[in-house]
C-alpha cells in the first residue's frame, strides 16, 4: 500500500516541478492558465478515459497581464 502513495506523492511532487518551470519560462507579465480546449468548431473537447495520465479536456494558454492606465482628475 505504501509504495502506490509513494508513486503517486512522486507523480505529483513532478508535476508541480513541471508546472514551475513552465511558469518560470513565461516572460514577465505573461501568466499560463488552463482553459477548456476546444475543436475548430469552438465546442468542447472531452477527456479521453483511455489515456488516465494525460487530460485531454485541459490545454494550457499564456495570458499577458495588462497594466490599468492610472487616470488623472484635471483641475479646473
Amino acid at each position: 500500500m505504501s509504495s502506490i502513495n509513494e508513486e503517486y506523492a512522486r507523480r505529483i511532487k513532478q508535476e508541480k516541478i513541471e508546472q514551475r518551470k513552465k511558469e518560470e519560462a513565461a516572460k514577465p507579465g505573461e501568466e499560463i492558465i488552463m482553459v477548456r480546449a476546444r475543436d475548430e468548431k469552438g465546442h468542447f473537447i472531452p477527456d479521453n478515459p483511455d489515456t488516465p495520465e494525460i487530460d485531454e479536456a485541459w490545454v494550457e494558454k499564456k495570458v499577458t497581464k495588462t497594466k490599468k492606465k492610472k487616470t488623472t482628475k484635471k483641475k479646473k
